[in-house]
Formats: C-alpha cells, structure tokens, sequence
C-alpha cells in the first residue's frame, strides 16, 4: 500500500474552510478515485502542539491507495480536477509526500 500525505502548513495570511474541505473537495475525491485503487482518505485538523502552542500545520492529510501505480493512475486522470478546486478552500500550496506503508 502507498500513501500520499498532504501537509498545508499556516502562513501569514493563510486560510483553509474546512467545512468546504470535508464535505466538498474530500467527496469529490472519494468519488473521483474510487474507480483508481482508493482504499481510505484520513483528514487531520491540526489544532495544537504538545506544548500547548499554535501549530505550524493548519491540516494532513493522508490518502491510502492499493499501490502506486493506481495512484499514478488516479493523479493522470483526475489530478487536474482536483488541483482546481483548491482556491475554494485555501490559498497554502500543499506540500505532498508519499510514503509505502510498512
């Protein structure tokens, strides 16, 4: 299994509608991706530190898929679609890693 990780790290001045996030752009990509290996999409509201403090992060994602050749896949048919909606929810380039699942 393979993972993508998307970290949207805090700026000043940057925004994220998490209400937007979720309930949009997260079904749009469960729907978009289904059919290309998804196995499971995690968001994660970073909300403090340990220490109490505001985190550098605003949000991660993770985003599973069977293997990476199906993310391949899913990122040549439907990347642009997705990239698209972005500016409806923030305005942080996202920073995207990926990861094989051990």
């Amino acid at each position: 299994m393979i993972r993508m990780t998307v970290l949207y790290r805090r700026t000043d001045g940057s925004h994220f509608d998490f209400g937007y996030y979720v309930e949009h752009h997260i079904s749009l990509a469960k729907r978009l991706l289904s059919d290309c290996g998804l196995c499971s999409i995690e968001v994660q509201k970073c909300v403090r530190t340990l220490a109490g403090n505001e985190p550098d992060l605003l949000c991660i994602t993770h985003i599973d898929f069977e293997n990476a050749a199906n993310l391949t896949k899913a990122l040549e048919i439907h990347g642009a679609e997705l990239k698209a909606d972005f500016s409806k929810y923030t305005n942080v380039d996202p920073e995207t890693y990926l990861c094989d699942l051990l």
